[in-house]
């Protein structure tokens, strides 16, 4: 789908969904962020992990660690590092609060991922 699609009010609901296509295959995420190279990082939460969906549409697996709990949002920082937030929402989602805190502390880790991006995306 083209951006211009999204702006076409001429098109139905249906005529929209048709111009949808499957970019690439990819783990579950609940995070994504781009870099000027044209990478998509996207968070795996099901398996602790940072995964990069290159421009020629392979994934690779950044990284890896139970360090990861539930990794979900990115901010490219202005100096080179990428920041990963981890939310623990699996061991917390539905859980009264004393649970979230006893999960604590949510952890931000950060790492160079070789390549720049906007700092605040």
């Amino acid at each position: 789908m083209r951006s211009a699609d999204l702006r076409d009010e001429t098109l139905t609901a249906g005529a929209l969904a048709a111009k949808v296509e499957t970019y690439a295959d990819k783990t579950m995420s609940d995070g994504i962020s781009t870099d000027d190279a044209g990478n998509v990082f996207l968070t795996d939460p099901e398996h602790s992990a940072v995964v990069l969906l290159r421009p020629d549409r392979s994934l690779q697996t950044l990284l890896k660690t139970d360090k990861l709990r539930w990794p979900d949002g990115f901010s490219f920082g202005p100096d080179g590092w990428l920041y990963v937030t981890c939310s623990s929402l699996h061991h917390v989602i539905g859980k009264p609060p004393s649970e979230v805190a006893a999960n604590a502390p949510y952890q931000v880790f950060r790492f160079r991922p070789g390549t720049s991006g906007i700092a605040g995306h």
